[in-house]
């Protein structure tokens, strides 16, 4: 959701959203079928409003402690691939 830049609490997450989406039995996965039509309701109705782009700034300004304007490559992609949930080479490339 968060790459649809959704942001649902990690409350939502876990009391509402996984539950909806689900199936009959508890899996570690979420069927498409079930994700699309939640998901596209969400952005239509924008239930989950986008973070403050001041605050996507400030969360870069503690990557960026000298206030040198950027943030070097390899920090970048450490963090990318091991912080959170880590991306892809692929993805990143």
């Amino acid at each position: 959701m968060r790459y649809l830049l959704q942001f649902p609490s990690e409350a939502q997450i876990r009391d509402y959203i996984i539950i909806k989406l689900e199936d009959d039995e508890p899996s570690d996965s979420i069927k498409f079928e079930k994700f699309e039509p939640f998901m596209l309701t969400a952005l239509m109705t924008d239930e989950y409003p986008t973070a403050p782009a001041e605050l996507l700034l400030a969360a870069f300004r503690t990557l960026d402690p000298e206030g040198k304007g950027y943030i070097k490559k390899d920090v970048m992609h450490n963090l990318l691939t091991t912080q959170g949930i880590p991306l892809r080479t692929k993805e990143i490339e």
